[in-house]
């Protein structure tokens, strides 16, 4: 078996996603040994799957600072990473910052549409896909919106963040087919919706 690796870079259960949260989780070695930690942690396929092959090293994030938010983020997402640190600029915006009544978004809106963001990608990149990066705009209300259009130009989502934390996120989605709406949480992944921007919205 060679030397016993870090236990630290090392653990046990679930599928292949990123978690966002951070919560207690139990490390396994090939010799039986567990311990109890609290992480932000990835996940490796199951216990079996990790008794029966070789460990599975678990990437370190990129902690990525923006003003005074950081946001952890799996290095291989060098675009996600690029777009995040761009949005900054959102930061040093300033009430009336179009001459026409706009209000700034604060840093906490700033941070739950990144994090929404970051979360989605993250899982899609677990699956071996690449989510398309959107546009991140400003809105005169205070709101900060995502913007998608997929490459033939056919298919189109905006999710939007309103000013109040307390709101869910609104989201509109156009196809050749049909326009539809609706509410989504901000910190956590919605499987239906997932699914669709994934079909639609994934880089080749």
């Amino acid at each position: 078996m060679g030397s016993k690796p870090d236990i630290n870079n090392y653990i046990n259960v679930g599928k292949i996603v990123t978690a966002r949260k951070v919560f207690d989780f139990t490390k396994m070695d090939l010799y039986g040994g567990t311990s109890t930690s609290t992480d932000s942690i990835r996940f490796v396929k199951s216990e079996a799957d990790f008794l029966n092959t070789s460990y599975v090293e678990v990437a370190p994030s990129r902690r990525v600072n923006i003003g005074e938010l950081f946001f952890d983020i799996n290095p291989a997402l060098t675009k996600l990473i690029d777009l995040v640190e761009e949005t900054e600029r959102l930061l040093y915006l300033k009430d009336d910052y179009d001459d026409f009544g706009g209000i700034a978004p604060t840093d906490e809106n700033v941070k739950s549409c990144l994090d929404f963001l970051i979360l989605y990608s993250e899982k899609a990149f677990h699956l071996d896909e690449i989510l398309m990066l959107p546009f991140v705009t400003e809105v005169k209300n205070g709101s900060i919106e995502l913007l998608w259009i997929n490459k033939d130009k056919k298919t189109k989502l905006v999710v939007t963040f309103p000013s109040d934390l307390n709101k869910e996120c609104i989201y509109f989605r156009k196809t050749l087919r049909e326009k539809t709406q609706g509410l989504l949480k901000r910190d956590e992944i919605e499987e239906d919706f997932f699914n669709w921007i994934k079909k639609q919205f994934t880089e080749l």
